[in-house]
């Protein structure tokens, strides 16, 4: 489990679960485009990814708009064709996130 110490300490306890959930979602099922990337990996998705819950844990955000969150977190970077600006890159994850919905029969919003 990536960042598995860190996840142990005080302030990260009560988004332990969540970050391991969405953690175990990205590394079974999102595909990454640029898998060798020197910056734009899924170790790099992993820490946005717990960045990010911490800040919505401390914003008080609802489960549901944590859930948005997570999403965004684990897909921003699946569709990168390069380390640079890569203009474009989040339209092309965003459409990967609604395809995996399609796919898979789960709402997206």
């Amino acid at each position: 489990m990536f960042l598995a110490n860190i996840l142990d300490e005080p302030v990260c306890r009560s988004i332990k679960r969540p970050y391991e959930r969405w953690y175990n979602f990205m590394e079974e099922k999102i595909e990454f485009w640029l898998p060798d990337s020197e910056w734009h990996t899924k170790a790099h998705c992993a820490r946005v990814l717990l960045l990010a819950l911490l800040i919505g844990q401390q914003k008080g955000l609802s489960d549901d708009e944590m859930k948005k969150l997570a999403i965004a977190a684990v897909f921003h970077d699946s569709r990168r064709l390069d380390d640079g600006i890569d203009k474009g890159h989040g339209s092309l994850a965003a459409e990967y996130y609604k395809d995996y919905c399609r796919k898979y029969v789960l709402s997206y919003g």
